[in-house]
């Protein structure tokens, strides 16, 4: 098959694609279904012992909100670098 066959061939066979959603509402959509497995890894796994003592210490809150801000920013930022158009200087998030 030539090259203009295929072209000609393939533009009338072809149909429209779904456009992406947005960032945001894909990385959402990606939170709560990492959400759901982290829940079901802790009941499989079963939480720490210390757990509710050291929910109190402020160091370990601090940590574990950062830790998930970090995440989810990461998710959110590599989400938006797939679409096209969307600025490049996105990844600089992340950084702090």
């Amino acid at each position: 098959m030539d090259t203009d066959a295929l072209i000609r061939h393939l533009s009338s066979t072809v149909t429209p694609v779904a456009r992406l959603g947005s960032p945001r509402a894909r990385t959402w959509r990606w939170l709560a279904g990492s959400a759901a497995y982290l829940a079901v890894l802790a009941a499989v796994m079963s939480l720490r012992g210390d757990l509710a003592t050291r929910v109190q210490e402020p160091r370990f809150l601090l940590e574990q909100v950062a830790a998930l801000l970090t995440g989810g920013l990461a998710a959110g930022v590599a989400l938006a670098t797939t679409i096209p158009g969307y600025s490049r200087r996105l990844p600089l998030l992340v950084l702090p």
